[in-house]
Formats: structure tokens, C-alpha cells, sequence
């Protein structure tokens, strides 16, 4: 994989999640790849998968975790995609199902910057300075890492309007070491034996997701990998 750095990305779409049992995650990979399009960082010796490596944020008292006021509807996540050598800090603002992405790429060493106090003239030396100013300011800190493989697909070829269907593996959950996002041991497994499934789109529903929702009865609901993961590493030994 390979990605530029200094990007700038701003998303806006619906979406609805499901967790699925494994096999019939599998059925659904397989209705994808017919009729919707390779995400093109799909690796076909991981079974068209590909590694994602998320570092979430939280308050020392877990504000973001217990949706305190002003924590409610937005989330501070650093993500990584495979072996890229840049990181995408992104926040995450959810309303209902609609939600909205702001996030920009840059260095993997450009880490190191978030964990310092921003200094006077900071904020036009990077392109992560409006992430790293608003993070400072909501004294958020690495709080778990989630990893997991992905299965990727977008709209059918032709298609004007935004869609997108994920599927995600073998989630797992471990503890944050600072700002490095390598998934260190213990580690706990997260949806166990299903897949996290997940319809993404601009505006209504694409009548594919929606034939693929009526057939299997799927049942959207609320997921929240960070919160999972929370939930699986309280079970952890502590030290």
C-alpha cells in the first residue's frame, strides 16, 4: 500500500452497521464481488482483505467512553492502513445514522508531535496542526487500539452516487503504548465467531443494500468497536 501524505479528506454519509456470523459474512463478501467493486487496497492473498490498525482517543476519565457532555457525537481516532508509512488522524462525527469525517494524512513519525504541547507558530507547520490543536484542547489521550482486517467494496462501476460495503474480521482489541499503534499482547477478541458489516451512502439507500438487508433480515444496530474494546481489556490483569 502506498498513500501520499499531506492529504486533507472530508467525508459526509449514512451508515448502518451489523454484526454477522462468520459464514454468512462470507456469502455476503461473495454477493459483493459481483455486483460492487474492489476496494483497490483489497489484497487477493488475504482474501481480497487488507490490515487496519486504529489508535483511539479518550479523556483521562473516559469522557468519550461515558458520553459526557461535549464528548457526545464526535470521536478522535489515528488510523493506519497495512504497512503505508502514513497515519490519518480523523474525527468522527456521528448524528443518528448521518456521520461526518475530517481527517488528514501525514508522516508515521509525525506521531511523536501529537504527544507535545503545541508552541506558539505551531499551527501552519504540519498538516496535522487543526488535529493536533483540537485533541490539546479537549485534553484527549491514546486510550486502545483495535486491529482487524477489512474486505472493501465500492459502488458499482458507473454509479454517480457515493456507496460503500465493509466487512470486518477477526477484530481484535489490546491496550494503547503511547502514540505507537503496534498491537502489543494481550490481546482480546472482539465479535467473536462474526464479522462487522457495515452499508455506507450519500443519500438513500441503494436498492442493492437494500434487496441485501431484506434477504438475510439484517438488523442494523449500534456498534462501537472503541467501546468494545473498552468493555474486553477491563477484563485484562491490570499492570
Amino acid at each position: 500500500m502506498s498513500t501520499r501524505v499531506d492529504t486533507n479528506e472530508k467525508r459526509r454519509a449514512f451508515e448502518l452497521k451489523f454484526v454477522v456470523e462468520l459464514a454468512l459474512a462470507m456469502e455476503i463478501q461473495s454477493w459483493a464481488r459481483e455486483r460492487l467493486v474492489l476496494d483497490a487496497h483489497g489484497d487477493p492473498r488475504d482474501d481480497d482483505r487488507y490490515l487496519i490498525t486504529s489508535l483511539y482517543l479518550d479523556t483521562a476519565e473516559s469522557d468519550v467512553l461515558h458520553r459526557s457532555q461535549g464528548f457526545r457525537r464526535r470521536r478522535y481516532r489515528v488510523r493506519r492502513y497495512g504497512d503505508e508509512q502514513c497515519l490519518w488522524l480523523e474525527r468522527h462525527t456521528k448524528r443518528a445514522n448521518e456521520v461526518r469525517l475530517r481527517r488528514s494524512s501525514v508522516h508515521t513519525e509525525d506521531a511523536a508531535r501529537l504527544a507535545s504541547p503545541m508552541t506558539a507558530g505551531s499551527v501552519d507547520e504540519w498538516n496535522g496542526s487543526w488535529y493536533h490543536g483540537k485533541i490539546q484542547r479537549k485534553t484527549l489521550l491514546p486510550a486502545a487500539i483495535t486491529s482487524y482486517r477489512r474486505a472493501a467494496f465500492d459502488g458499482a462501476a458507473g454509479d454517480s452516487s457515493f456507496s460503500r460495503l465493509t466487512l470486518d474480521y477477526e477484530v481484535l482489541a489490546s491496550r494503547a503504548n503511547g502514540w505507537d499503534l503496534a498491537v502489543e499482547s494481550p490481546t482480546r477478541p472482539l465479535f467473536e465467531r462474526h464479522a462487522v458489516l457495515e452499508l455506507k451512502f450519500a443519500h438513500a439507500m441503494p436498492l442493492l443494500f437494500k434487496e441485501l438487508v431484506a434477504q438475510h433480515q439484517l438488523d442494523a444496530m449500534a456498534v462501537s468497536k472503541y467501546r468494545a474494546a473498552r468493555a474486553a481489556l477491563a477484563t485484562l490483569p491490570s499492570g
